[in-house]
């Protein structure tokens, strides 16, 4: 039996297409995130710029057998794994506030380049 352990701060919603929740994902207290340090860089058009570093992610359990693990998409682009799903196809209020989303996205595992 599969299981789905959510590691962003936030519950998920699952909305239909009325935007009724259909199914909620609690988080679990545990965060996946991927921790940046901010460079200060050449300003652009007399605006400020900065580059971010990006650190290894933190707060992502190894693979379990039967458990998936939703975190951010920006998490999930940065590991390559098939056990890592994201929140899809974003649902937002009229003041632009993510309020859930209408499904899960697995993203293509890709291989190693060496």
């Amino acid at each position: 039996m599969s299981r789905l352990v959510n590691l962003t701060p936030h519950a998920i919603r699952l909305l239909d297409a009325d935007g009724q929740t259909v199914a909620l994902l609690p988080a679990s207290g545990m965060v996946a995130r991927v921790p940046t340090r901010a460079q200060a860089a050449s300003p652009i058009a007399g605006w400020p710029t900065v580059t971010l570093a990006a650190d290894p992610v933190e707060g992502l359990p190894g693979p379990t057998p039967g458990v998936w693990y939703v975190v951010s998409g920006l998490v999930a682009d940065r590991v390559w794994r098939p056990d890592v799903l994201y929140p899809g196809a974003l649902v937002r209020d009229d003041a632009g506030q993510v309020v859930g989303c209408r499904n899960l996205v697995r993203p293509p595992v890709r291989a190693l380049i060496t």
